[in-house]
C-alpha cells in the first residue's frame, strides 16, 4: 500500500473507469445514404466517358442531352442521400458515422448541381441561347 499524498489524509484507491456501454447498433439507413452519395460520383466517371466518346460524333445536342440526364440523376441520388441521412441521423442509439459521412456526400453532390444549373443559366444569359 502506497502512502497518502499528503500526510495525515487517508489514502483513496481511484475509481476503475465505467465498462464501455457497448457498440452502437447498425444503421442501415446510414449505409444507403452513403452509398446513394457515392453513387453520383461513379455516374460522373461513366458520363464522362460517354460524352468523350460522343466528341468524335460532333453531335451538340446529343452531349448535352447526356450532361442533362447526368445532372437530373445526380440531382435524384443526392436528395436520397440527404433524405435518408436525415432519417438515419434522428434514430436514437444508432451509428452516425455512414449517415454523416452519406449526408455530406448527398450535400456536396447538390452542391455540384446547383453549379451546373447555374452555369447553363449564366451561359444562356450571356450568350443568348
Amino acid at each position: 500500500m502506497s502512502q497518502p499524498a499528503f500526510p495525515g489524509q487517508p489514502f483513496v484507491t481511484p475509481a476503475a473507469p465505467a465498462p464501455p456501454s457497448g457498440k452502437a447498433a447498425a444503421n442501415p439507413l446510414g449505409f444507403v445514404s452513403l452509398v446513394m452519395g457515392t453513387v453520383p460520383s461513379l455516374l460522373g466517371i461513366v458520363f464522362l466517358l460517354v460524352q468523350a466518346a460522343l466528341l468524335g460524333v460532333g453531335d451538340p445536342a446529343t452531349i448535352g442531352s447526356v450532361s442533362t440526364a447526368n445532372t437530373v440523376l445526380s440531382g435524384l441520388f443526392g436528395i436520397a442521400a440527404v433524405v435518408l441521412a436525415i432519417v438515419a441521423l434522428t434514430r436514437r442509439g444508432a451509428s452516425k458515422v455512414l449517415a454523416a459521412a452519406g449526408l455530406a456526400l448527398g450535400a456536396a453532390t447538390l452542391v455540384g448541381v446547383f453549379g451546373n444549373l447555374l452555369y447553363v443559366v449564366v451561359i444562356g444569359a450571356l450568350y443568348g441561347f
